[in-house]
């Protein structure tokens, strides 16, 4: 499972809610703070539930395009789950200088990698982490940081950091 690094990167236990209700704890596999992704690995030994969970795939984020309508899923305060809908309005966004300062993560300045998806879909508080998807409900980005429009690491770049922090 892949989330942001601000999320899971100095946690002490980590548990997974599923939209079944059903909980699951996790181990950090690792995490780049300088991308702002972690990989979490379920324990999936011991679980109540036999049928295997439900896996999302991940779409090709640089084939986006502005005005594409994508959905930010998320977890509010962690309360339940949300969905909203918006319009990509900037497929590359670099972050603009009065906001750097913001977004260190472990002495990691997180924009001289990332460039955002930047969309119009709400980024509720506490719903960093969660995916970014397309129409066809393909993983294109990982939410990270809102500020009237919210910020999303391309997809691309969330699989590939996920691969080699794996291997």
């Amino acid at each position: 499972m892949i989330t942001n690094h601000h999320v899971a990167g100095r946690t002490v236990r980590i548990v997974c809610r599923l939209a079944s209700g059903e909980e699951i704890e996790a181990d950090l596999a690792g995490s780049d703070p300088l991308a702002d992704i972690a990989v979490l690995k379920l324990r999936l030994a011991g679980r109540k539930e036999n049928r295997p969970l439900a896996v999302a795939t991940f779409g090709d984020s640089d084939a986006l395009r502005v005005g594409d309508r994508v959905y930010a899923l998320g977890s509010p305060l962690a309360i339940s789950q949300s969905v909203t809908a918006g319009i990509v309005s900037n497929t590359a966004m670099i972050m603009p200088a009065p906001f750097e300062p913001e977004l260190l993560l472990e002495g990691e300045a997180v924009g001289s990698l990332v460039r955002w998806i930047v969309h119009d879909a709400t980024i509720l508080e506490g719903s960093s982490g969660g995916p970014l998807a397309n129409e066809r409900g393909e993983i294109v980005g990982v939410n990270e940081i809102a500020f009237g429009l919210g910020g999303a690491i391309p997809g691309n770049l969330a699989r590939d950091t996920a691969r080699q922090i794996v291997a």
